[in-house]
């Protein structure tokens, strides 16, 4: 079997590299069930230790829910995954607006504020 510079076997290798992170488009169900795979080819038989693996490499924001949860089975950790996603993409918004489109929106209400006081009788 061919090692890496670590000394891992390939397999083991990306179940313990940085790839191991869901990435902000990969659903959640399918990255439990793809990690959960690579557990029985590594022949890592303790559940719980596989479980705790996966739910490290979710995001932050699903890792919080799902811990607290405390799934036992790899069909649990799916079913709260899944629903602490979809609970999260409900209330989240789709998108960020950028920095320049933030910077772009306050001069625009300074302007607006500068036009009204520029037009208010003085006291």
């Amino acid at each position: 079997m061919v090692e890496d510079d670590r000394g891992l076997a390939p397999a083991t290798a990306r179940w313990s590299s940085g790839g191991n992170i869901k990435g902000p488009h990969e659903r959640a169900g399918a990255y439990v069930e793809a990690k959960a795979r690579l557990a029985r080819r590594l022949s890592f038989d303790g559940s719980c230790i596989v479980v705790e693996g996966i739910i490290h490499g979710l995001r932050a924001e699903l890792k919080k829910d799902v811990m607290m949860m405390r799934p036992q089975t790899i069909e649990d950790l799916i079913d709260i995954a899944e629903v602490s996603e979809s609970s999260y993409n409900a209330t989240t918004p789709a998108t960020k607006p950028s920095d320049s489109k933030l910077a772009a929106d306050i001069a625009d209400i300074r302007t607006v504020v500068t036009a009204i006081a520029a037009n208010m009788p003085e006291r």
